[in-house]
């Protein structure tokens, strides 16, 4: 009688708890995923946090969190790990009524681009491991992966050269409002910029020092349609670190850029362009926006935004157009601007020994990129 009881109470146990478990389960549990950058450099490292926290009153002796992720990310190397199309994780945990567990995934991202994990699955089972329970959580893990500036010596001297040039061509002088700090009084320094409070305060004369500012406005095109018809991502990614390091070198200098790129957002699926600016601001938002660049998507014509420059003044007007694509309709344009006065630059991102015939371009130059070393990189 007592072996009958003992069943029947373990009967209606499993019952009860495998009922209250297929209702419960998931109760109070809480699960985050995020990145613990929210943007870095191609090639740079950050970790990937997982926070499940379990608020309800069930232990939960086998939880599975599955997320699927880029596989332009790169996760130390684990048995719980699947690479295909895309990266899929499978963490299982056994976590107790009212506890927190925090998981560091340490991860490389090898790849520009704007990444989001927006959905993750779990599993558990009830106490007996008899029945599975499953549910469909949302998440909002977002990173930008900037593109990578290119190094000075990587740079041929022809076109350092060039920049020089276009630096030079850009008059700069102080702006009175740009206050940048105060130092000692130089021989070729002015009277009126004497600071005489602080000069008062040393006993020695100091100046208020001002950022250079330009009178010109330089427009930098990016064009990321190819020169054949296949499209090669190589090409495509080496062109917009190119554009981005060209960017950043002028708005160092206090140089007011516009950029334009007719490769289109991620999200949004329109091409942008960013009215002239200067500072850390400014060049954060160019990262941002070239970080956002899906190259899947078909490219718009750069012919329409080149026709903004010429409601441009010349003398007041730089072009720097950066385009593996040269056929003859964008070079007609762009011999045209040259024509009207404007200062042009055009930089070929092309490989090494793919020939390129710049002296039929007025002031181009080819940047050469190394087949072997790029196609790695992907």
């Amino acid at each position: 009688m007592k072996l009958i009881l003992t069943l029947l109470f373990c009967y209606l146990f499993y019952l009860a708890q495998d009922k209250v478990y297929k209702k419960l389960w998931n109760r109070g549990l809480n699960i985050h995923v995020s990145f613990d950058d929210t943007a870095v450099i191609e090639g740079q490292s950050t970790y990937l946090n997982e926070v499940i926290e379990n608020d309800g009153a069930l232990l939960l002796p086998i939880l599975q969190v599955k997320l699927q992720a880029p596989k332009e990310f790169v996760f130390a190397k684990e048995s719980n790990t699947t690479v295909t199309d895309c990266y899929y994780r499978n963490d299982v945990y056994s976590i107790m009524p009212h506890e927190r567990i925090t998981r560091k995934l340490p991860l490389l991202c090898k790849k520009r681009g704007c990444f989001l994990i927006s959905q993750l699955d779990i599993v558990s089972r009830n106490l007996f491991m008899t029945s599975i329970l499953a549910d469909h959580k949302e998440t909002n893990a977002l990173i930008h992966v900037l593109p990578k500036k290119i190094p000075m010596n990587e740079i041929s001297p022809a076109l350092i050269s060039q920049f020089g040039e276009v630096i030079r061509r850009n008059s700069l002088f102080t702006d009175p409002f740009a206050f940048k700090g105060i130092r000692e009084y130089r021989p070729h320094d002015t009277m009126h910029n004497i600071n005489w409070k602080v000069s008062a305060r040393y006993q020695s004369l100091y100046v208020n020092t001002y950022d250079a500012t330009s009178s010109k406005e330089i427009h930098l095109f990016l064009n990321l349609e190819m020169n054949s018809v296949f499209r090669k991502e190589e090409l495509q990614e080496e062109s917009i670190r190119i554009a981005d390091t060209i960017a950043d070198l002028f708005i160092a200098k206090n140089i007011p850029l516009h950029f334009y790129c007719n490769g289109l957002d991620k999200f949004t699926k329109k091409a942008f362009t960013m009215e002239a600016g200067c500072g850390k601001g400014h060049m954060k938002q160019i990262d941002i926006s070239l970080s956002r660049l899906d190259l899947n998507l078909p490219a718009s014509s750069i012919l329409t935004m080149l026709e903004q420059v010429t409601k441009k003044n010349p003398s007041h007007t730089e072009v720097i157009l950066i385009s593996n694509y040269r056929k003859d309709d964008l070079i007609s344009y762009y011999k045209e601007l040259a024509a009207k006065g404007y200062p042009v630059t055009f930089i070929i991102p092309e490989y090494l020994d793919h020939e390129v015939f710049t002296m039929q371009i007025p002031n181009a130059y080819k940047w050469e990129v190394n087949y072997r070393e790029k196609i790695s990189e992907i």
